[in-house]
């Protein structure tokens, strides 16, 4: 009775023991991982605080090309004139001639009329090409294309004929221009009005 009583005992001791053990492995590792957490929590009270983070190697490749890109010797760019001094002469004129429409200069044709979406036979027709003037009413829509023809447009015969078919099929009038015959102000505005009478009436 007395061997059977020891036993017992022992057991009691020896499941003390485990729960003692398991208990203290169970407060260390807590302790442990909250310790750790710790040093990664971003500290917001501190306004130089380090925050790490986790970047991906793609975000970490291109924030390097973009430091690269910035960072890079100058490119042999340099600003260049919008308009040439004729054309800048010009400007003034139509601009008083039509002084309560909004005047543009050197606008891209893709700017003034769209082919079908996703079809680049007709974007490619006019994608390089630029127009001289552009008049616009005052929400934005165009009003009118203008082109003042120097040297430059000598041997361009093709090039210019797809401006004038895009336009007028796009349903936008246009009136062409010497510089030799540069028209003032009063025969702007006589030959703009009869061109704007002219396209309504064909609409």
């Amino acid at each position: 009775m007395e061997m059977l009583s020891n036993l017992y005992s022992s057991m009691i001791h020896f499941f003390l023991m485990l729960i003692a053990v398991m208990l203290t492995t169970t407060i260390v590792t807590v302790w442990i991982k909250t310790k750790f957490d710790k040093s990664v929590l971003i500290k917001t009270k501190e306004p130089n605080a380090i925050v790490p983070q986790c970047e991906s190697k793609e975000e970490n490749k291109e924030e390097s090309g973009l430091d690269y890109l910035i960072n890079s010797p100058k490119w042999p760019y340099e600003k260049t004139p919008v308009m040439s001094p004729t054309e800048l002469i010009f400007f003034e004129e139509l601009r008083k001639a039509l002084p309560h429409k909004i005047l543009f200069s050197q606008v891209s044709m893709n700017q003034v009329v769209q082919g079908p979406k996703n079809d680049w036979k007709w974007h490619g027709k006019i994608g390089q090409k630029s127009l001289d003037f552009v008049f616009c009413n005052n929400d934005g829509s165009v009003l009118l294309a203008i082109e003042l023809d120097d040297r430059s447009h000598v041997g361009r015969n093709k090039e210019d004929a797809t401006k004038e078919k895009a336009l007028r099929d796009a349903g936008i009038p246009f009136i062409r221009w010497h510089v030799e015959n540069m028209p003032e102000v009063p025969e702007i505005r006589e030959t703009v009005a009869k061109v704007l009478t002219r396209h309504r009436n064909l609409s």
